[in-house]
C-alpha cells in the first residue's frame, strides 16, 4: 500500500482483499477498480473497468465521486486495481486533481515521488484527458510516463 496523503492510500487487490490489511490501515472505504473488497465496518465501491482499454466517464465521474464524498465524510480510503500501478494510479490522479486543485501533471509527479512504479496505462491517460477536455494535459502525462510525444486526437 502506497500512503498518498493522511486520508489516500493507492492498494493492489492483494491488499484491498486482506480484511487485517485494510483494519490495519484504519481504512474506512475501498474503491476497487478490479474485484469486490467487502468488509465489515469498511465502506466499499467496486466500480469494474478493464486495464488498457478507455476508462468510462460515467464510471470515473463514480469513482471520483465515491472517493471525495469518503474523503469529507472523514474516511481513509484505498483505491485499488489488480497491481496497483494503472487504474487506481488514473483514479488517484483525478482525485488529487479536483480534490487539491492541482494539475493531472503535478497530481501524477506527487504519486510517482511516493509509488514509483505507477504507471497508468496509454489509454486511461487519454481518457482523463477527454474526461477533463483538456488534450494538452494527457499529451504532458503521455510525454512523462511514456516518453510518447503524441498528437493523437
Amino acid at each position: 500500500m502506497h500512503l498518498i496523503r493522511p486520508w489516500l492510500y493507492i492498494a493492489a487487490v492483494r491488499e484491498t482483499s486482506n480484511r487485517t490489511t485494510m483494519y490495519t490501515y484504519n481504512i474506512g472505504a475501498i474503491l476497487q477498480l478490479a474485484s469486490p473488497a467487502l468488509h465489515p465496518g469498511i465502506e466499499n465501491l467496486y466500480v469494474p473497468v478493464e486495464d488498457g482499454i478507455p476508462f468510462p466517464h460515467d464510471k470515473l465521474r463514480t469513482a471520483i465521486t465515491f472517493a471525495r464524498e469518503q474523503k469529507a465524510a472523514g474516511h481513509k480510503i484505498a483505491i485499488g486495481c489488480g497491481a496497483g500501478i494503472s487504474r487506481s494510479v488514473t483514479v488517484a490522479v483525478a482525485v488529487l486533481h479536483e480534490e487539491e486543485n492541482i494539475s493531472l501533471l503535478d497530481a501524477f509527479e506527487q504519486i510517482v515521488a511516493i509509488h514509483p512504479d505507477a504507471m497508468p496505462h496509454l489509454e486511461l491517460i487519454r481518457s482523463l484527458g477527454s474526461y477533463y477536455a483538456d488534450e494538452d494535459a494527457a499529451r504532458a502525462l503521455l510525454k512523462r510516463i511514456w516518453l510518447v510525444d503524441s498528437n493523437r486526437d
